[in-house]
């Protein structure tokens, strides 16, 4: 994984942030975790739905989107990021935690 400066105009605000780089091994595994097909279990008389991550989060952006609510990034956090980072080594995720960067346009 490189590692490069940041020079987008909101981290000229701050100080420069750091970025990774993903490999291509590494666009692999992500791109696997986005498209498996995993269980949404539902409470109660809910049924249990079966989707792709990829899917939900770009429903979910499409709906902010709609609502207009501008979505900067979304970034993956925790241990699906690790198993994304990471050649297999016997970790395994079984959430998804992600993060999206919001950007609130008034009229």
């Amino acid at each position: 994984m490189k590692k490069k400066k940041c020079n987008s105009p909101s981290a000229k605000s701050k100080s420069l942030e750091s970025v990774s780089v993903l490999t291509w091994e590494q666009v692999s595994r992500l791109n696997e975790v986005l498209t498996e097909v995993v269980p949404v279990h539902g409470r109660g008389n809910f049924p249990t739905l079966e989707v792709r991550l990829k899917d939900i989060v770009a429903r979910v952006r499409s709906r902010l989107e709609l609502s207009g609510i501008r979505v900067k990034d979304v970034r993956l956090n925790g241990s699906t990021a690790s198993h994304v980072l990471v050649q297999d080594i016997g970790w395994s995720y079984k959430d998804l935690d992600k993060r999206g960067t919001l950007l609130m346009l008034s009229s």
